[in-house]
């Protein structure tokens, strides 16, 4: 399964390196962000049971804390396996909870996720995220419909409302392209509801975890302020 990630943005890359050669006429969009007003940890709870719940307005709480992303670099060479296909590949925005609940089924379900800028983040930029975290790179956001046409999940989970996930990021996803939706206002629950797509009855454990450590990490970092 990894090898098929890392070989078919291979050859995304290089043929959006053949097309770059012929003019558009276009010019590059600017990236935009649109305010969160979401609680992202929030212990309220919407509807459950379904993995499209109702987006509704929240607060800011839980938005200033983002990943932040240091290594970039791109596939190396591998060898693919014919008949492939990726079951999965989640779109979400780099917020803490939705973060850390992307990386948890990276990890452990080897599923890819895309994780877009908010306006918190220092750089903006759109950061992909294969299997092997050491081939994370960051995709340009007009290339982002035809990545997503490119390597063709049979499932794109949306994890987070339109207030995590803007509108003008889901017109990106192929209208043939099946999606889950996952948008409750309590977290906790948005983890049981990936873990079971994903059939990873742990996750909303390992996702607890996941914020405790943060938390902790956080409390104990270095005061650099003056």
């Amino acid at each position: 399964m990894k090898a098929t990630f890392s070989l078919l943005l291979m050859l995304f890359f290089g043929f959006s390196a053949i097309s770059a050669e012929v003019p558009s006429g276009k010019t590059g969009e600017k990236t935009a962000t649109e305010k969160d007003q979401s609680e992202l940890s929030g212990e309220k709870t919407g509807k459950t049971g379904n993995a499209k719940c109702p987006a509704k307005t929240e607060n800011k709480a839980d938005l200033t804390a983002a990943v932040t992303v240091e290594r970039i670099s791109a596939p190396g060479d591998v060898k693919y396996k014919k008949g492939k296909r990726i079951p999965n590949l989640i779109l979400t925005a780099d917020y803490q909870s939705p973060a850390a609940l992307a990386e948890i089924a990276r990890r452990d379900s080897d599923v890819m996720y895309i994780l877009l800028p908010t306006e918190y983040s220092a750089k903006q930029k759109i950061m992909v995220y294969p299997p092997k975290i050491e081939d994370a790179f960051e995709l340009p956001e007009e290339k982002l419909s035809g990545f997503l046409a490119f390597v063709n999940p049979k499932r794109v989970i949306l994890l987070g409302g339109t207030e995590v996930i803007p509108p003008k990021y889901r017109l990106a996803i192929g209208s043939k392209t099946e999606r889950a939706e996952i948008e409750d206002l309590n977290w906790n629950i948005n983890a049981i509801i990936l873990g079971n797509l994903l059939m990873d009855r742990e996750m909303q454990k390992k996702f607890r975890e996941a914020i405790r450590n943060r938390a902790a990490e956080a409390l104990h970092a270095p005061d650099t302020g003056k």
